[in-house]
């Protein structure tokens, strides 16, 4: 699987929303600080999903459905480190 080689010692969360209709205020996000590359087979996987399998539609962008970056209002984001055992 493509997250067995996240290093997930060191993490952002915060409490936020959906990022498409309804919006929902019942989330707890977890960032990596690290963008990761995924393979062409992962990619598919998520346009069949996207398209109940019609592959005859075009590629969607991921993402072109959500709403913009909000501001904090309040909210804290907080940076987890965990020390690896030794």
């Amino acid at each position: 699987m493509f997250l067995n080689h996240l290093n997930f010692n060191e993490k952002f969360t915060y409490r936020g929303s959906l990022t498409t209709a309804p919006y929902t205020e019942s989330l707890f996000w977890t960032v990596l600080p690290t963008i990761v590359s995924i393979k062409k087979e992962t990619k598919d996987m998520f346009h069949f999903h996207t398209h109940a399998s019609d592959t005859s539609l075009p590629d969607p962008v991921l993402g072109a459905q959500n709403r913009d970056t909000q501001p904090l209002n309040g909210r804290h984001v907080f940076k987890i480190e965990i020390s690896p055992s030794t």
